[in-house]
């Protein structure tokens, strides 16, 4: 499966090993190549979807994307281009969500 970074971030912190990007704690880095590593080793998407180590969520805004926590401050996005050959992946990263009530 083939993965497509929308942020330069989560690139950095996948691609080479040893480099972490500026504000990346040790922690999201490992865990973002956690899941990068259970992606390229997917056949098709429900291989991903079906591993309960990463902890992904359905986006309750759009079903066809999926999350999960890197750190209290950051989360990834996940989501499988339509159509395309090979499956890719895109994977993003957006502040996590907070509740007003913590």
């Amino acid at each position: 499966m083939e993965i497509e970074y929308l942020d330069r971030g989560a690139r950095d912190a996948a691609t080479p090993p040893g480099v972490r990007p500026p504000g990346w704690s040790h922690a999201e880095v490992s865990r973002l190549r956690l899941v990068v590593q259970c992606i390229r080793a997917g056949r098709i998407p429900s291989d991903v979807l079906s591993l309960r180590s990463l902890r992904l969520r359905t986006d309750p805004d759009d079903p066809g994307r999926f999350g999960t926590e890197l750190s209290s401050d950051r989360a990834l996005t996940l989501a499988f281009k339509a159509d395309s050959t090979p499956i890719t992946a895109m994977l993003d990263i957006a502040p996590t969500r907070t509740d007003s009530g913590r």
